[in-house]
């Protein structure tokens, strides 16, 4: 007993001690002050004896360490068969754990136009790594796929792209009417210049037959000077002349700036809501797979399918008839759905917190024949409710064009009346 009271007593002295040290560091987190002047006191430290009434303690503010924001941004990556793969809203570190290779990028960065090998259309809304990665050629803006001219032509008052008498850019790609203008109103240019020039070579040709002609004994050799005056004063008629007729026939046919008529060719993609109709009892996907409708395992779309893609908040699908089967009327599934357009649309679109899903992998309802659209497994096409304001407002912002397709921060969305189909970085 007396051994078992001699280690009580020291433990209780450990606690004395230890007890007293974290009293001193608590004591610590303040100041004591006089009431009268609001100044410290030099001598108390400890609150305890801070406590008459011509003193008052004041606690130490904590030190609050700020966090550091979550910076999310793009990831492009590869899956397992190599195919190149986007995905927004990944923090950097997601993306360097999915494949150390993978590119990432902030999704503040500046975007710009990207020209693709493969498509001569200017995308807007690239980012240079994006459009670097596609092997396409990036600027930041339209105008700097213009032609800047070593020195400038000289150009009538008035017409677009000219400045004090002067152009010095021009785009290739522009139509009639805008600001550096198209070929033909180069071509226009270059034809004065080169009629002058013509008379200016002419008048040398002649001086220096002249000079031949007068300076030298020989008559093969003023024969020659003859010749070289005579060659001269025939072109320039040639060239003067052809002109002076087309103009006295037409003035427009010295005009080489030709203005083709732009045109809209509209297709029916209203087929990409339109259930298809089975091949001799068989549906087939955009990849190829088949689906017998003779074959109940073949159309089990559960088994075939996978798991459902866990959604984001403030997402949700509008039809709650989810598809059991293929072939099934009147459903939706979000089973192997990928959510690259739907994330990409959160990062970049801050007031479009609810989406309403309408269509997604349920290939047998879009496309109106075997193939014939990109909803499948994995893939990100998805049909959007148009009720959302936010959203409308969104996509809308970006290039639209009369047959209804919009391209927004490097996406294509199409309006179908009643949703917007939402295919990625192609128009499918």
């Amino acid at each position: 007993m007396k051994k078992l009271f001699k280690y009580i007593l020291i433990i209780i002295a450990l606690v004395g001690v230890f007890g007293t040290t974290e009293y001193a560091n608590a004591q610590a987190t303040g100041k004591c002050y006089w009431k009268l002047t609001n100044t410290e006191h030099s001598t108390i430290t400890d609150q305890n004896r801070c406590s008459f009434n011509r003193v008052y303690w004041k606690p130490t503010a904590p030190v609050i360490t700020p966090t550091a924001p979550v910076i999310r941004g793009t990831c492009y990556s590869k899956d397992a068969s190599g195919k190149s793969v986007t995905y927004y809203g990944w923090e950097e570190q997601s993306c360097k754990n999915n494949n150390s290779s993978a590119k990432w990028e902030p999704s503040d960065m500046p975007k710009g136009v990207c020209v693709l090998p493969d498509n001569p259309i200017r995308n807007s809304g690239w980012s240079k790594m994006a459009c670097d990665l596609s092997s396409g050629t990036w600027a930041s803006s339209l105008d700097d796929f213009k032609y800047n001219f070593l020195a400038p032509l000289p150009c009538e008052d008035g017409m677009p792209g000219c400045v004090s008498g002067k152009l010095i850019t021009f785009d290739p790609e522009s139509k009639k009417g805008e600001a550096n203008t198209n070929l033909g109103k180069y071509l226009n240019i270059m034809i004065r210049i080169i009629i002058g020039l013509s008379a200016v070579a002419a008048v040398a040709m002649i001086v220096i037959g002249g000079i031949q002609y007068m300076t030298s004994e020989l008559m093969s050799s003023k024969e020659d000077g003859k010749n070289r005056m005579t060659n001269a004063i025939l072109g320039l008629i040639i060239v003067l002349g052809s002109y002076a007729l087309l103009y006295t026939i037409n003035p427009d046919l010295l005009n080489s700036d030709v203005e083709i008529q732009d045109v809209t060719i509209y297709a029916d993609l209203s087929a990409d809501s339109t259930p298809q109709t089975p091949v001799n009892g068989k549906y087939t996907d955009r990849g190829g797979q088949v689906y017998d409708t003779a074959n109940a395992n073949s159309i089990d779309w559960v088994a075939r399918a996978g798991q459902e893609t866990p959604l984001p908040a403030g997402v949700t699908v509008l039809n709650p008839s989810k598809c059991i089967k293929v072939g099934q009327p009147s459903c939706t599934s979000i089973r192997g759905f990928s959510l690259a357009v739907i994330n990409h649309i959160l990062t970049n679109c801050r007031d479009c917190r609810t989406l309403s899903i309408q269509g997604a992998t349920e290939f047998w309802l879009h496309g109106g024949s075997p193939r014939g659209t990109t909803h499948q497994i994995g893939s990100p096409t998805v049909d959007l409710g148009i009720t959302n304001p936010a959203l409308n407002s969104y996509i809308r912002s970006g290039q639209c064009s009369t047959d209804k397709w919009c391209q927004k921060d490097g996406m294509w969305y199409l309006d179908e009346g009643n949703h917007w189909h939402a295919s990625g970085s192609s128009r499918s």
